[in-house]
């Protein structure tokens, strides 16, 4: 069906359905440069029957137009967002498929997303109440329905926050009752804070806020509680509401501050008699146990809400390819943990796995960064039987009308991908880049437009990561040809190559498209000209130069007077004999080792300012858990088994313990083994420890041979390991 714009007009009849449509006209007047007429031929009308809290909604084709009809504002809003998902605008005309007329309804209960205004995230803070209006209605378009906001004082405000955090939960607040929108606010609670402390800002903030309809206290992150005493504050809490006549939800995650191993036994003790004053139950990172053993716990004596967090790529608990963790270190290194991340496919694939356990989602976000990935969330709360590329394509038609939208979806599919494996093996990179390029060469409006820029500011930094990476790997290779030479001063000239204009350029366009981000919608891509927190926040710019080959740390080497042969040393470090091992968690990645069980953490130092040259980039990435298990085939003989952990202090009733096919080769104190100091004196940054473990013949498996490391009450971190011969007793 293709309606002339020019034909258009909006009829409403009551005064909801005129503030439907009055945003309606907002929308296809942006949409169409045009102004919407008061009459014409053909007619958007809206009705709203039977008033009440229902959130279905339904298209009716009538023989003059569309019919919108919903039970309150929302539901009017997502009718005629659902047409905009589905229009193409071209010419004057709107081509809309009558198809799209049926009732509709959505599918889990919450459908919303955490966007706080607090110095740490790096966009939220530039904002007021109009990109915080606009975006609600983005992201309304594709289903939200409750919005989770953040306090803080007037102490607590930085950075280039303009209020407090209290005084935007106000405004923003305002603007949700405007919207019909629900209100949540992330409300942590400590022992640092008395009852009184409590119930001050309960009156202070929370009974001026317009709207209020729920408070999220997690368990911690932040948190410290015991549950026995963080129930009885949610408690207290939910009196001082019911005492002033305010009708608000509590609802309490199981996220568990990390000293207290019994937390989660005595969370769910504590949620047996908590129906009176707990309304919900959420499970986010740090959670006390695992999402399935929660949902049994709870046994649908609560409904559970996911908080997932959409917004980190690494040191997080979904970080990119989660279900591997193969992220090849370089992205890691140069984009970091705040990086924009569409990742449409593999969140799909993460909802696909959790929804059955939750009536919804609330996101966690920290940015503009994930807006793909909020998209996703909602629009699959709305409707889990969408694909990603099916929500991608309403994506690109809502936001780059007038333009090649599915081109746009391949985009972003794209950038997925090129996050896949080597990046030197990824002609992705190059190909996602130039269609990026192409599209703003054909489309010069798609300047103006912040989302675009993202895809295309992402695409660049992959390429020049890739550039980089590939460029520096050969001068490392040609260097270290000349230091087996003994020909230190052409080692050094070959590791000091600048790099070729094209690489400059790119370099160039990345620092104005940062700029223009900052302009359009602002995102803090650094700290020094953005005002961005620190590098961890998103400040891509001070992690996309972070080294990525040795290049750097060879350099420095040279330059500290290290011979021929100590560096000969260094290059030569982590070589093995055939049948023996070397492993390292970050060149080699942990999707080269077996599956571990429950859930680990890996500290990758990559992105990080200590990233600087001084640590190689084998040592960049530390497995960090309470178990460790590893599987090879071995000939029949003695072996080394060799360790370089990070050292960490322990309590003295640690005990450490090393097996190998179940035989225990050390067991005690952390770490056991032979403490080869010299060795880590030479060849290791500070802060690590090199122990050596022997695994004598009559343990090695006729197959396999499995090894396990243990700490029950700590954990350890490897970074490397090698299983070497033990030459001196064979």
């Amino acid at each position: 069906m293709k309606i002339s714009f020019c034909d258009v007009f909006i009829k409403n009849s009551d005064p909801i359905s005129a503030q439907a449509g009055g945003l309606f006209k907002a929308e296809l007047e942006k949409r169409t440069g045009s102004a919407v007429a008061q009459s014409g031929k053909f007619c958007f009308e809206f009705r709203i029957e039977n008033e009440s809290d229902a959130e279905d909604f339904s298209l009716r084709k009538t023989d003059g137009g569309f019919l919108f009809c919903a039970h309150r504002l929302r539901g009017l809003i997502y009718a005629y967002s659902l047409l905009l998902r589905k229009a193409e605008f071209a010419d004057g005309y709107i081509s809309v498929d009558g198809n799209i007329a049926g009732e509709y309804s959505p599918e889990k209960r919450i459908r919303g997303h955490q966007i706080g205004y607090r110095e740490i995230n790096n966009t939220y803070d530039m904002w007021g109440e109009d990109e915080f209006r606009r975006y609600f209605l983005d992201l309304m378009m594709f289903g939200m329905n409750i919005y989770e906001g953040i306090p803080g004082g007037e102490e607590e405000k930085a950075g280039p926050m303009t209020v407090s955090g209290d005084e935007m939960l106000l405004r923003t607040a305002d603007i949700c009752d405007e919207l019909d929108l629900d209100v949540s606010v992330w409300a942590p609670t400590s022992y640092s804070e008395s009852d009184e402390d409590v119930k001050k800002r309960i009156h202070g903030t929370y009974f001026k806020m317009k709207k209020l309809d729920v408070l999220f206290i997690p368990g911690s992150d932040p948190g410290d509680m015991a549950p026995k005493d963080l129930f009885a504050r949610c408690k207290m809490i939910k009196s001082e509401f019911k005492k002033y006549g305010r009708n608000i939800s509590i609802w309490v995650s199981a996220q568990a501050p990390h000293n207290q191993p019994d937390w989660g036994e005595n969370f769910l003790e504590q949620l047996k008699t908590a129906e009176s004053f707990i309304d919900g139950v959420i499970y986010g990172p740090n959670h006390a146990m695992s999402m399935d053993a929660l949902f049994s716990a709870v046994d649908g004596k609560y409904p559970m809400r996911f908080y997932p967090d959409i917004t980190h790529s690494v040191r997080c608990e979904y970080p990119v390819h989660y279900d591997k963790n193969d992220w090849h270190y370089t992205f890691a290194c140069g984009m970091g943990r705040e990086s924009i991340d569409p990742r449409a496919n593999e969140y799909a694939e993460l909802y696909e796995k959790v929804k059955k356990y939750f009536c919804g989602s609330v996101s966690y976000s920290d940015g503009i960064h994930d807006d793909v990935n909020k998209i996703i969330f909602s629009a699959l709360d709305f409707d889990s039987s969408q694909s990603a590329e099916e929500i991608l394509n309403d994506y690109s038609r809502a936001f780059f009308y007038k333009t090649d939208c599915k081109k746009i979806t391949d985009i972003i599919l794209s950038l997925e991908k090129n996050w896949e494996g080597n990046p030197a093996l990824n002609n992705q990179i190059e190909s996602t880049y130039l269609s990026a390029a192409s599209m703003l060469k054909k489309y010069p409006g798609l300047k103006n437009n912040f989302r675009f820029i993202m895809l295309l500011f992402r695409a660049e930094c992959d390429l020049l990561i890739k550039k980089r990476f590939v460029y520096e790997s050969a001068l490392v290779k040609k260097a270290e040809e000349k230091i087996r030479e003994n020909d230190v001063d052409s080692a050094k000239r070959i590791l000091s190559q600048d790099y070729d204009s094209e690489y400059i350029i790119l370099r160039e366009k990345i620092d104005e498209h940062a700029e223009l981000l900052y302009r359009l919608i602002g995102m803090q891509l650094d700290s020094s000209r953005f005002g961005g927190a620190y590098w961890e926040r998103g400040c891509t710019l001070e992690t996309i130069d972070r080294p990525v080959t040795d290049r750097q740390f060879l350099l420095r080497k040279i330059s500290e007077g290290c011979s021929a042969e100590k560096l000969n040393k260094i290059i030569e470090r982590c070589s093995v004999k055939d049948g023996e091992i070397y492993f390292s968690f970050c060149t080699d990645g942990m999707g080269k080792i077996d599956r571990q069980t429950e859930d680990f953490y890996l500290e990758f130092r990559g992105d990080k300012p200590e990233n600087d040259g001084s640590i190689p980039v084998n040592l960049l990435n530390g497995f960090d858990h309470f178990n460790f298990r590893y599987t090879c085939r071995l000939e029949k003989r003695n072996y080394l088994l060799k360790v370089t952990y990070k050292d960490r202090s322990f309590s003295d009733s640690a005990c450490l313990t090393v097996k190998i096919n179940g035989t225990a080769i050390y067991s005690g104190f952390p770490y056991g083994g032979i403490k080869n100091e010299q060795y880590a004196k030479e060849f290791l940054p500070d802060g690590y420890v090199f122990i050596i473990y022997k695994i004598p013949e009559n343990l090695i498996g006729k197959a396999e041979t499995f090894i396990e490391i243990s700490e029950p009450s700590r954990g350890f971190l490897i970074s490397e390991f090698f299983i070497v011969g033990d030459e001196e007793n064979e």
